[in-house]
Formats: structure tokens, sequence, C-alpha cells
């Protein structure tokens, strides 16, 4: 049952409508929401890149483009070739090919394109405008070098060819560009952080599911289990309150959506959401186990807005505890 047993201090507020209480955030500061770039990387593979999160208005997005895209490609013949059937080895021959630069092209919402040189690690940061509802992204080399020799001989004399050969400097630009479709993306509108409408009135850890091993005397596996209790403002019937939630620092984060548990007057209600972190904990009677971290920050949709309580953005924390009680 939720919060059989209770470890941590169990940590309350009022539910008064004070434009000073902890639901005063900056969102921008909720790590894996609008702090951290999402990211959109282009690989060898050309399968149509997925961003590892939502794209959001007024957020950044990483663009990350291998530029051995242009060396894949093929000619009409399924043999490698380099941009074009009109670049590429024949034969015996050998070639060599050399991007001085590589550019992205970016719009927003069907504008004017905008290009963006990518750097040495093949990457670029946008800015996402606050508006914005889709992105669409090509990429090219203006200019390329293209050297070619013959190499159809021992390896001392495809050497020799080699260092004779003149790089020729090509000004036809070569694309990735879906075959003039471009790459598209939709872009999530930006949430909004408010002073007032969400926050955090207590959470606490519970633990379930003892079980011992068999044939280990003084071990044991449980699941760790979180509470939260949120007050949200009552600005709708429809409404949809949960905690956006982390133990690995933000590496990976899940949702988990709370349900309404009774009113607290002033227009105010109080939700429950319960978390499972973990599958397992492990304990035992002669170790210290490390406690894991679990972070989350609350939020809550109505009337087509987001509302936050990351703690001014320092994100809610609670220390799972390794040690069955």
């Amino acid at each position: 049952m939720r919060r059989a047993l209770l470890l941590g201090v169990l940590l309350t507020a009022t539910a008064c409508a004070d434009e000073s209480a902890p639901g005063a955030v900056q969102l921008e500061a909720v790590a894996g929401s609008l702090g951290a770039p999402a990211l959109v990387a282009f690989d060898r593979s050309f399968s149509r890149p997925v961003p590892t999160r939502d794209l959001v208005a007024g957020g950044t997005v990483r663009i990350q483009f291998d530029r051995q895209r242009f060396y894949d490609v093929l000619d009409g013949t399924g043999r490698p070739g380099y941009f074009s059937s009109q670049f590429h080895c024949y034969g015996y021959g050998c070639c060599d090919v050399q991007l001085p630069e590589v550019y992205v092209h970016h719009r927003f919402d069907g504008g004017t394109f905008a290009a963006t040189p990518l750097d040495a690690a093949d990457g670029a940061d946008l800015v996402i405008p606050s508006g914005a509802a889709s992105l669409e992204v090509y990429f090219d080399v203006p200019g390329f070098e293209i050297r070619t020799w013959y190499c159809g001989c021992d390896d001392a004399c495809a050497e020799a060819n080699r260092a004779q050969a003149t790089p020729a400097f090509h000004d036809r630009a070569a694309y990735d560009s879906r075959y003039g479709a471009n790459y598209r993306f939709d872009v999530a509108p930006a949430p909004v952080s408010a002073a007032r409408g969400v926050r955090r009135l207590a959470d606490g850890q519970w633990q379930s599911g003892y079980e011992a091993p068999s044939g280990v005397r003084y071990g044991w596996y449980w699941d760790a289990n979180v509470w939260i209790d949120v007050a949200v403002e009552n600005l709708a019937f429809d409404k949809v309150v949960g905690v956006r939630w982390t133990t690995d620092g933000w590496a990976t984060h899940h949702e988990a959506l709370g349900e309404y548990e009774h009113a607290l007057g002033d227009g105010w209600e109080q939700w429950g959401v319960d978390v499972t972190p973990a599958a397992r904990m492990s304990s035992c009677s002669w170790c210290d186990p490390e406690p894991v971290a679990f972070e989350y920050a609350i939020f809550y949709r109505v009337d087509g807005h987001t509302y936050w309580d990351n703690a001014g953005g320092s994100n809610h924390h609670v220390e799972l505890d390794g040690t069955y009680r």
C-alpha cells in the first residue's frame, strides 16, 4: 500500500495562492526540459534521425552530422561514389576527397534558410524561436577537392602515382537534402512557468516487494517507491498533473502521472503521484548501500499551458535509502 513505510522528512506547505510560494520557478533550469539542447544526429545509416527529446520553442537543438554520409553515396550501378555519379572512381582508379566546409541550412516555419557551418565535431547548436512550430534542415558542401590516381599496380607504384596527382577544386555543391524534400521536425510550444498554479506539498520513500533470495541468509531485494503530494490551482476541470524524474542526472528521464485526491480549499486541489524509479534495490545486514538520487520537477498542464515547480531551478530531490527497514 502507498506510504506503507515512510522514510525521510515529510515537508508540508499551505495551499494558499501566495505569489512568493515555491511555485515561482524558472523553467529553463529544469534539466531535460529547456536547459539542455535536444540532439538530432545524422549518422551514416541514412535513416531519418529521431530527436533525443521534443524540440521546444524557445529552447535549443544540437544538429550533429557525420560528413561520411557524403562519401557513402552510391552511383547508379551500386558502386561507391562521391556526392553524385559524376564524381567517383572507376575500375582501378583511386580517389580522395577533402571537404573544406560543411553547412547546415535551416529555417523555421517555412521562412528563409540560414546557413551555419558545422564545427570540428560536425555539430551546430540552433536557437529555436519562441513562436516556432517546425524546423527544416538540409546540408551541403559548397566546394571540395578531389584527387584521382591510378592504383591498379603494386603499393609503391600506387603511392608514386598518388604523390604526382594534383587535387582539383570543384565549386559544384554537394547536398544531403533527402532528395530535395529536406528534413523536417515538429517543434512543441514552449511551456509556461508561473508564479502560481502548482507546487510540491510533500514527498518521501516507501518500500515494497520484500524478497530474500534463496540460499542467502542476510541479503534481500525490494522495490523502492517514491510518493509525491502536489497542490494545483483548479484552473479548469480537465487537467494533467505529473512529475518528470531521473535517477542518472538527466542522462535519461521519465514521466509519471498523478491522481486527484481531494480539495484543499481556496480553489486548490491535492494530487498524488507514485513512482517506482527502479525495479529492484538490494540490501544486506553487513553493508551500507549507496543511496540513489531521485530528482524530479512537477508539471501541471491545463488550458493549453504547462506550469512547472522545479524548486526554483534546482529541482526536487529524494535520496532513496538503499537499506531495507
